[in-house]
């Protein structure tokens, strides 16, 4: 989902990773944690400090999807939602 944070369902991250290379880079991270369902990347966001970090999260957005420039998001092992824009899925 491009342009779009996915927020965990209590607002909190799992993991920050920062300096992560791309989206996929993060969903590949997510995937390699038995507790991530869910992700978001800052792709090219307004404020540089946090630009390359990778939230992981512990839901598959249940606290809903934000819209937020320069935020790449995806889920793990969702089908049912695949065709919403550009999400990655593994």
């Amino acid at each position: 989902m491009t342009d779009t944070d996915c927020i965990s369902a209590d607002s909190s991250d799992l993991k920050t990773l920062k300096k992560v290379a791309d989206a996929f880079a993060c969903c590949v991270a997510c995937k390699e944690d038995a507790d991530c369902k869910g992700w978001s990347y800052n792709e090219n966001t307004a404020d540089e400090k946090y630009k390359k970090y990778c939230f992981l999260k512990a839901d598959a957005c249940v606290g809903g999807k934000k819209p937020t420039t320069g935020v790449v998001s995806g889920m793990l092992n969702v089908t049912a939602t695949a065709s919403e824009g550009n999400m990655i899925t593994i």
